[in-house]
C-alpha cells in the first residue's frame, strides 16, 4: 500500500479499519516494526498478514487507515464496500 496520510475520506476510516482488523491472521511476528509514518521514535506496527478470503494485506494497513487515514488500493475499498464492511463468515479474528 502506498502510504499517503489523509488520502482516505474520514467517513471510511473506522469501518475500513474495523474490516481490516477483523481479517483472519495468516502470519504474525512476535515482535514489532517501526511505523514508517511515525512522528516520533517509539511508534510501531505489527508485522504480519491477514485475509478476508479474497484479498490479503499487511496488518499495518489497519493502523495506517485508522491513525493516519492512508487509503488502501481503490479496488480493495470497492471490494470492502460491496461486502458492506463485513468480512465473509469464517474469516474474522
Amino acid at each position: 500500500m502506498r502510504l499517503v496520510p489523509g488520502s482516505l475520506p474520514e467517513e471510511l476510516r473506522e469501518p475500513l479499519a474495523d474490516y481490516l482488523a477483523g481479517g483472519r491472521i495468516l502470519v504474525i511476528a512476535v515482535s514489532h516494526a517501526p511505523d514508517p509514518l511515525a512522528e516520533g521514535p517509539y511508534e510501531y506496527v505489527r508485522p504480519g498478514r491477514a485475509t478476508d478470503g479474497t484479498w490479503t494485506w499487511d496488518l499495518a494497513w489497519e493502523q495506517g487507515v485508522r491513525r493516519r487515514g492512508c487509503a488502501p488500493p481503490e479496488e480493495f475499498v470497492r471490494h470492502v464496500e460491496a461486502r458492506g464492511f463485513v468480512p465473509p463468515p469464517g474469516t474474522t479474528g
